[in-house]
């Protein structure tokens, strides 16, 4: 049945499957995962049912056991769930709702796991689905785009992948059958390259990612002599240095670029692929409107503070890329627990007083950059509270009316449209102070502030 096992193999929950067929495609369900009703909690798609992240039934499709994959073919803000069950494709609301199908996969064959992307650079996503004797693409509408002939009467249920070798903005799809590994065109279907490859199939299909780290993809792609199909056996890795540059990894059979960080590390939050790049089962474009998501980092002077204080963090959070009107990227805000940050300047670094209580206080900080795309960090600190009726007032002082503020004067260069103000603040107790400085500047048409000199 369907399982969670948490980092220490621990079994969170589980079900037994309880659609017919179970593992109808061939020996069982991929299952995936993702945020689809946008509750800050992700969903797991096992087979055809979806369940909360507590285990609970979200809902069921009326279909065997299948092969999802997520996107948004609409224009809501929720996406939609691709199935692939016993020879048809079904496009699903995030509710459970029917968008269409059931679509018959030409050519026969349970059909394998679903490939989203935007095979013909419309602008939209279409699906592609490997079949027992044709590679199928289908529109946004579940419409027959085109179907190219192949050869896998072993599982009949492989998968591809799809990639803009060559940066044109359209894409092409990797696949490999029973006897050759194909690069077909992805708007036409026309077969762009082959070679003989030799698989008793199962679930396999090529991946494409920079397995040396020269800025240049790579085509992996698996052999086998299992059937007797041919002499080639274990892994291939083609490659051309004319191809445009892409990630260093491909993690997982359901890889969808946000699922992973770069240096391998799982993301915390995971950024909702539909919203950033609309694809499935492709990396990354260099270049295009596939804009990576921004970073996060976070620091406090210590992790452990006194209960009933304020502690002062800082962070940077760098946006990627440019945008589509060329403009550079940049993190359009910042919030902390769902309020903004104190400060944020023009490079990305903020700082946030945050207040502590007894415990564990976990804050969690979100940059969104200017097309949209966020990343999340949670930072723990600890507050440290006195047993009850041993509080210890040594450590307190009265010092108020310490600090105040010195305005000195302005001066205003005309020509370079310049206002600058000296500021200054001064410490009339007798503590030192490390308090920082927030300077609030209000009703200024261009809110462009920099600090010339401290």
């Amino acid at each position: 049945g369907a399982a969670v096992i948490d980092s220490l193999g621990t079994i969170q929950w589980n079900h037994n499957f309880t659609a017919t067929g179970n593992g109808d495609n061939a020996w069982g369900p991929i299952s995936i995962v993702g945020d689809i009703d946008h509750d800050s909690r992700p969903e797991i798609i096992a087979g055809r049912t979806v369940y909360r992240s507590d285990g609970q039934v979200f809902w069921t499709a009326p279909t065997s056991d299948d092969f999802p994959a997520v996107g948004n073919f609409d224009s809501d803000l929720f996406p939609e769930v691709v199935l692939v069950s016993s020879g048809d494709i079904y496009l699903f609301n995030h509710d459970g709702s029917l968008a269409f199908g059931p679509v018959s996969i030409p050519g026969g064959g349970e059909g394998g796991a679903p490939t989203v992307a935007d095979f013909d650079n419309d602008g939209l996503p279409e699906i592609g689905v490997a079949g027992a004797t044709r590679y199928t693409t289908f529109d946004t509408d579940g419409s027959l785009l085109w179907s190219v002939q192949t050869q896998d009467g072993s599982s009949r249920a492989t998968g591809s992948s799809v990639f803009d070798f060559d940066g044109n903005g359209t894409a092409e799809v990797v696949y490999g059958d029973e006897i050759r590994f194909f690069i077909f065109d992805g708007a036409s279907g026309e077969t762009l390259y082959s070679r003989h490859s030799s698989s008793c199939t199962t679930y396999e299909y090529p991946v494409v990612v920079d397995v040396d780290g020269d800025a240049e993809t790579e085509i992996v792609l698996v052999a086998n002599q299992s059937c007797g199909f041919g002499p080639e056996f274990g892994l291939t890795v083609l490659g051309s240095e004319n191809w445009v540059s892409t990630r260093q990894i491909w993690n997982q059979h359901s890889y969808h670029i946000t699922n992973i960080n770069d240096d391998g590390t799982i993301p915390r939050v995971e950024a909702n692929s539909w919203e950033v790049y609309n694809n499935y089962r492709r990396n990354l474009q260099p270049t295009g409107t596939q804009i990576g998501p921004p970073s996060i980092s976070l620091s406090a002077q210590d992790a452990q503070f006194p209960a009933g204080t304020q502690v002062l963090v800082s962070g940077r959070a760098i946006a990627q890329g440019n945008r589509s009107d060329g403009s550079a990227n940049h993190i359009e805000f910042v919030l902390v627990n769902n309020q903004s940050v104190d400060v944020l300047d023009e490079a990305g670094n903020f700082f946030a007083l945050v207040d502590i209580v007894g415990g564990a206080n976990d804050f969690t900080f979100t940059a969104t950059d200017t097309v949209g795309q966020s990343v999340s960090s949670v930072l723990t600190l600890f507050g440290a509270s006195e047993p009850d009726a041993e509080i210890d007032f040594s450590r307190f002082a009265d010092i108020t009316g310490s600090f105040s503020g010195a305005y000195f004067r302005t001066s205003f260069n005309e020509q370079a449209k310049l206002l600058h103000v000296d500021l200054a603040t001064r410490n009339d107790g007798q503590f030192a102070s490390d308090v920082p400085l927030l300077v609030g500047v209000k009703n200024i048409s261009d809110p462009t502030v920099s600090v010339v000199d401290f």
